[in-house]
């Protein structure tokens, strides 16, 4: 079985670091970009389990970089969660209609994504 990968795309470098300790803590091999311009071209030459992703992020945004992925038939089952600070039920609404996760930053606990992240990976 192929070690889990996850990749963290966040541009804020606290929310970055913070996850990227919580995530390595629990012993999964954590890569970090910090523009959505990056995203496209990781995940196309590296192994990714899961994406840790900002909606917003320099040079190409979450929502673009979401629909990109879940067209194409490699990356359509990538489990991704989506992080924001922008709390409109319209937008929770898309995320899940393009089957990611949603975490509101300000209320999201680090352990609690941790244990999600690797209650996803199980299945």
């Amino acid at each position: 079985m192929n070690t889990p990968h996850i990749l963290i795309a966040e541009d804020d470098q606290f929310l970055r670091d913070l996850l990227d300790a919580h995530v390595h803590a629990a012993g999964l091999p954590v890569a970090v970009v910090t523009s959505g311009a990056d995203v496209l071209p990781y995940i196309a030459t590296h192994p990714v389990s899961l994406l840790l992703l900002d909606l917003s992020l320099p040079g190409m945004d979450g929502m673009s970089i979401l629909k990109a992925l879940r067209s194409e038939s490699v990356t359509v089952n990538l489990p991704i969660f989506v992080f924001t600070n922008n709390d409109d039920p319209a937008l929770t609404e898309a995320v899940a209609q393009l089957n990611a996760r949603y975490y509101f930053k300000a209320l999201t606990d680090m352990h609690d994504l941790v244990a999600d992240i690797q209650e996803t990976l199980k299945s």
